[in-house]
């Protein structure tokens, strides 16, 4: 018993020293914010996510690459994108980073140039990564600027045309091609009436005239169809009344054929000014929606840029680059210690309830049990039967143990073997990260 006392207890402490096998090497890192809340939108900031993919970013990779060729350590991007990770801490403001290499003084080192790089790289690089968190405000102001152009161009195929720089409520940038031709049409059927109804006059008088039997002078005929007739129309040398009424009737149906065209034509243009009248105020409705859409998509866009230039980023090291004790022989040296001190609690349980129970394994002696004492008398009754057996002295006899000691002697040491697996995890880290620091010290 006393041996396998003294292996437990030298196999629980050697096994204390049982340094882990890993060779990967991590550290990490605090991002603090500090930004002015912005003067137009909600708050949106970098989050710890956006942080952790900067640390794995190309840029990221290549300064790591070179700050290990400063230190003599060749390792290109590539070869440093397959084994560097970044998980991120969101409710800690804090990222982990893991570097997993074939060597531990390489993987120590490759740790060391991560975190100098990100501690430089993370400040210089807060209003790009402003500019992807607020990514959603830029996509929405590239779509209200297009938006915008395509409500310009509609005004523009409408025929109306917005400078650069005003709006389209501004009617002064805007001049339609189809009102000027309306206009001209317009005016000429006026002209056109006027017209028609000078030839219709001067018919009726000539043929009033006829009716009446007032015979006209040549000269008369012609003073009276001055300025009703073209200039060009042939009347010949001799005028008479009938010749200056066919004359008249046939500028007459000159003219209802025009001016039935004419009226058309106005009519169809009428229409169509309705309608662009229609037409253009949807567009510019809709432009000026869309103008006041820009408007606020850009002073979205402006005031995170503003956040992103005044935003600081301060990093720290919350755990400095060490060793990663994760290996198998690590979690063996866990087993062993916690094996070993339960067999030395076992051992020690198993000597004290032994002895426990020796101690109680004697029974208490019996008083012998004496008759009264009889009064005497002249005729004493008769002796009573004796029992003539053999008295034999009271002999020790091994007591049974009772039913529930193996029981709590088991229940006991189950409970001392709990109790140390806790207590021996504690040791066992508390000896691992010694062997960090002295190893962070030395290399």
């Amino acid at each position: 018993m006393a041996l396998a006392f003294v292996v437990a207890l030298a196999a629980a402490a050697v096994s204390l020293f049982i340094q882990p096998t890993s060779k990967d090497a991590s550290f990490r890192a605090r991002v603090s914010l500090s930004a002015l809340p912005p003067l137009f939108g909600p708050e949106t900031l970098p989050s710890m996510d956006d942080f952790a993919r900067l640390a794995t970013s190309p840029e990221a990779l290549a300064k790591t690459s070179q700050a290990l060729s400063a230190q003599d350590v060749t390792i290109s991007a590539g070869e440093l994108a397959s084994i560097l990770s970044a998980q991120a801490r969101s409710s800690q403001n804090a990222i982990d980073f893991n570097v997993e290499a074939d060597d531990a003084d390489l993987s120590l080192t490759i740790a060391r140039a991560w975190s100098q790089v990100f501690a430089e790289i993370a400040p210089a690089s807060r209003a790009e990564l402003e500019r992807q968190a607020t990514q959603p405000y830029q996509s929405q102001l590239e779509q209200a600027q297009e938006e915008l152009n395509l409500k310009r161009q509609a005004l523009t195929d409408l025929g109306v045309t917005t400078l650069p720089g005003q709006t389209a409520a501004d009617s002064a940038a805007r001049v339609s091609a189809l009102g000027p031709t309306y206009e001209a049409k317009a005016g000429a059927l006026a002209l056109k009436e006027i017209e028609r109804s000078d030839v219709q006059s001067t018919l009726d008088t000539l043929r009033a005239a006829v009716d009446s039997g007032t015979a006209l002078s040549t000269s008369q005929l012609r003073l009276l169809l001055a300025g009703i007739l073209p200039a060009d129309t042939d009347l010949g040398t001799s005028l008479t009344t009938q010749q200056a009424i066919t004359a008249l009737e046939l500028r007459l149906t000159a003219l209802d054929g025009s001016l039935g065209a004419l009226r058309q034509e106005v009519q169809s243009l009428q229409t169509t000014l309705d309608q662009r009248s229609a037409s253009l105020a949807q567009a510019t409705s809709e432009l000026s929606a869309a103008e006041e859409n820009f408007q606020v998509a850009s002073r979205l866009a402006q005031s995170y840029e503003v956040v992103g230039e005044q935003m600081t980023v301060l990093v720290t090291t919350a755990k400095e680059p060490q060793q990663e004790g994760k290996g198998v022989l690590d979690w063996l040296a866990r087993f062993a210690a916690a094996a070993a001190f339960a067999a030395v609690v076992g051992v020690l349980g198993a000597l004290a309830l032994e002895q426990v129970s020796g101690k109680g394994s004697h029974p208490a002696a019996t008083a012998t049990h004496r008759p009264a004492p009889q009064p005497f008398t002249r005729n004493p009754p008769p002796p009573t039967r004796v029992n003539l057996a053999k008295s034999w002295p009271n002999v020790q006899r091994q007591r049974k143990r009772p039913g529930w000691e193996r029981p709590l002697q088991f229940t006991s040491t189950a409970m001392a073997i709990l109790l140390l697996l806790g207590v021996l995890g504690t040791f066992s880290h508390r000896q691992r990260s010694r062997h960090r620091r002295d190893g962070c010290d030395t290399l």
